[in-house]
């Protein structure tokens, strides 16, 4: 399974710079970059194919772009939702 980014756009010099490391110490180790964070970091992993599946649908939901703002909505409807089923 190979996992696409959420949204192409450019990366910033210091993210480059760290996911080349990534990259690096995956392709030494003989993993993909998928199998690297499963293996070694699958917090993360789990994360990242979870956003690459509900991001897209939470986009055309909410009518917006902007990953920050996708976040922090969703965030707040699962708070929204805690609180109406605890409390």
């Amino acid at each position: 399974m190979t996992i696409n980014p959420i949204i192409e756009k450019p990366i910033p010099t210091e993210q480059e710079e760290q996911l080349k490391i990534l990259f690096y110490l995956a392709d030494t180790l003989g993993y993909s970059m998928d199998e690297y964070f499963y293996t070694f970091d699958s917090v993360h992993y789990e994360r990242w194919v979870i956003a690459e599946r509900l991001y897209p649908i939470l986009e055309e939901e909410y009518e917006l772009k902007n990953t920050v703002e996708i976040s922090d909505k969703y965030r707040m409807e699962v708070i929204d939702e805690i609180i109406k089923t605890h409390f």
